[in-house]
């Protein structure tokens, strides 16, 4: 939306105040943090979403496809019987606690941006007061206004972290669970197999599961490790992201020193203009 602006020149909502001096460095820092963020998907996880899931389990089925029956019943099991679930939510994390964070910091964003904008319909717009204090006091509230949009967007970005980090956490800890599903159903294939064929092999095709199982195991453990460091380093990145918004916000915190008197100032302010139309109204009566 496109606001009335001076020959020559385009002001819109969206670009009103960019360019003014801290408030739009600190808007300008704010989004790109929140940008920066939004990559650490494909840091962390290196897959798209569109790969985790149905494409990838198609894959599986193809390549092995009693197994990944097997590990798909393994997988359900995983999350629905509870001694063998809680191992897994000690390494990756509870989904549901991971969600009630994400929610709880959701809501403090909005909280703050409704705060914003009650401000400006309120205290930014005094009432039956004019003259010099009364434009010096909308001029201070309306650069208040724009310093609790930018704590708005702050905590929103802040919230996007968290989202963010959530996600990690979740997609990788399914990610984990299905590898892990997925190896004991090929193990579990792979034994039936090995001993139906032992008595014809003289025991050879259980000597032989035995290495490949190990083989097998080694290998997951690896790769599950890898992305465990990949996640850590993820999340190390992103609470430096925090840590930049936190230092962001206690600066424009400290542009607030400025109302340290402002209400013995204000008090005065209007007193002042008080007097001044009860003499004005006393004159009025007389004449």
């Amino acid at each position: 939306m496109t606001v009335e602006s001076p020959p020559g020149m385009e002001i819109t909502e969206e670009n009103q105040f960019k360019g003014s001096l801290f408030v739009s460095s600190w808007d300008e820092l704010i989004d790109s943090i929140g940008a920066d963020a939004e990559t650490e998907a494909e840091k962390v996880l290196d897959v798209t979403f569109a790969a985790i899931g149905a494409a990838s389990s198609t894959a599986m089925l193809a390549v092995d496809p009693f197994g990944t029956l097997l590990g798909a019943g393994i997988g359900w099991l995983v999350e629905h019987v509870t001694f063998l679930r809680e191992p897994l939510d000690q390494l990756m994390g509870d989904p549901d606690d991971v969600s009630a964070n994400v929610a709880a910091t959701k809501a403090n964003a909005v909280e703050m941006r409704v705060l914003a904008e009650t401000h400006r319909n309120t205290l930014a717009q005094p009432q039956e007061w004019s003259g010099q204090s009364q434009e010096a006091f909308k001029a201070s509230m309306a650069e208040l206004g724009r310093e609790l949009d930018s704590l708005a967007n702050a905590v929103e970005q802040k919230a996007k972290i968290v989202a963010v980090c959530g996600m990690l956490v979740q997609v990788l800890r399914d990610i984990v669970r299905d590898m892990i599903a997925q190896f004991l159903g090929s193990l579990l294939a792979g034994a039936i197999a090995a001993a139906a064929a032992a008595f014809f092999t003289f025991g050879a095709s259980i000597a032989g599961f035995i290495g490949y199982a190990i083989g097998k195991a080694v290998a997951l453990g690896v790769n599950i490790a890898s992305r465990l460091a990949r996640l850590v380093g993820g999340l190390g990145r992103q609470m430096g992201r925090v840590k930049d918004l936190d230092e962001i916000t206690e600066g424009i915190g400290k542009g607030w020193k400025r109302f340290e008197n402002a209400a013995d100032v204000s008090e005065i302010g209007y007193e002042t203009w008080k007097a001044q139309e009860g003499v004005d109204r006393a004159i009025d009566q007389a004449v």
